[in-house]
């Protein structure tokens, strides 16, 4: 083609014929060209992409100036169009420039209103970002329809594992119902056959006995089902906290009358050690801490044998209040002890005089504790017993997951 302009209009050394490398350069319906392109380079871009349509960018700034179509490229250059460059009259002006879409399906809702069959991305000060065209808008439609797909199919896998997973615990929950309150209630039962059976009452001591250990099978029957009650709370994560200013010695002395009574039962030494000062009081739910070191007495009286001790102490530092319960008694391995706190875990120790247990307590006692925002832990070994110790911050306030009455 001929140059109708002068040498002195013609850059020298000529500049070589270059395009502008965009994000969606690899895109082949739309072409990306530069006003540093010359006319001949354009048609052949514009004739690779199937649109026969290219948006023009100002070099320097990258904004887009000009559509560019090939048919009224290939017009001009055959009336005899000499421009060695993009030029102003040969392409149209840029219009109804565009943000990034939020979505496919707002880019879409742009085409459409535009009637386009692709938009031009500008940035915040009208730089350019990309093209859009109908088939991408259209693959990213298709992509965020397969997303939510498989997102949804995520979903349903973890509802069918937790739906899998409560269904083994009932399964183990019945079972441990079942064996654990079956020994109580036949105990329950035979005494209250011994009192009711004809013939002449039993003497009024033995009366009382039988009632005594009536009541102590009834209570382990409650505490059983507490427990269960318990666990159902935790596994819904409705664990309301009635955080309220308590003693952390009042708090002992009431969770330890009871065990000191039942360590006496079976012969086991039981102290208690409380510090000389008087302890600041914590905030806390009063009942569900009893509960947590009602169940720590509870394991160390099952656990220990006659002549073997239960230590229960109380430390306090600026920042927190430990309660520690101590044994020497069966004590576990090392491997066992860090399952403790798993839901339904039973040690290979056996309770000293055939007690039930559900395997839930420890666990249930760490979820309070950890509610409150302390921490508990255990560590012994075997045949040398076993030492819990809770730490609470001396100011409690509820962690996220629960609330507070």
């Amino acid at each position: 083609m001929t140059n109708a302009r002068s040498d002195s209009e013609i850059p020298w050394p000529p500049t070589p014929p270059h395009r502008t490398v965009a994000p969606e350069a690899e895109v082949t319906e739309v072409a990306l060209l530069s006003t540093a392109m010359s006319l001949p380079d354009c048609l052949a871009a514009l004739s690779a992409c199937r649109l026969g349509v290219g948006v023009v960018l100002d070099e320097p700034g990258r904004r887009p100036v000009g559509i560019l179509d090939a048919r009224a490229l290939l017009s001009h250059l055959l009336q005899g169009g000499t421009e060695c460059r993009v030029a102003g009259q040969v392409m149209r002006p840029c219009q109804d420039l565009v943000a990034a879409p939020q979505n496919p399906f707002e880019a879409e809702m742009l085409l459409e209103q535009k009637g386009a069959s692709f938009l031009i991305v500008v940035g915040a000060s009208g730089e350019f970002e990309r093209l859009l065209t109908l088939s991408q808008v259209l693959s990213q439609r298709r992509q965020h329809y397969r997303e939510y797909v498989q997102r949804l199919e995520a979903t349903l896998d973890e509802m069918r594992a937790d739906i899998h997973q409560m269904q083994e615990e009932h399964t183990e929950i019945l079972g441990v119902l079942a064996h654990d309150l079956r020994g109580p209630l036949g105990g329950i039962l035979g005494l209250a056959r011994m009192v009711s059976a004809d013939g002449p009452l039993p003497s009024a001591s033995l009366v009382r006995e039988y009632f005594r250990l009536i009541g102590r099978e009834t209570e382990q029957c409650l505490r059983l089902t507490g427990e269960i009650l318990e666990f159902s709370r935790h596994r819904s994560h409705n664990v309301p906290l009635e955080l309220a200013t308590c003693s952390p010695i009042a708090l002992l002395d009431e969770a330890c009358r009871l065990y000191e009574e039942l360590a006496r039962h079976k012969s086991i030494a039981f102290e208690v050690r409380r510090p000389s000062d008087p302890a600041p009081g914590i905030l806390a739910d009063r009942q569900r801490l009893h509960t947590v070191l009602a169940n720590l007495l509870d394991n160390a009286v099952k656990y220990c044998a006659a002549g073997q001790k239960i230590v229960v102490s109380l430390e306090y530092s600026p920042h927190r209040v430990s309660f520690v319960v101590a044994d020497n008694g069966q004590g576990l391995p090392q491997e066992e002890i860090e399952k403790l706190f798993v839901r339904f875990y039973r040690g290979s120790s056996k309770p000293t005089a055939g007690e039930a247990s559900t395997g839930l307590g420890l666990a249930i006692a760490r979820e309070i504790v950890e509610a409150h925002g302390g921490t508990i832990t255990a560590k012994g070994a075997q045949g040398q017993g076993l030492t819990f110790r809770i730490d609470l911050p001396m100011h409690s306030s509820p962690v996220a997951g629960h609330t507070n009455k």
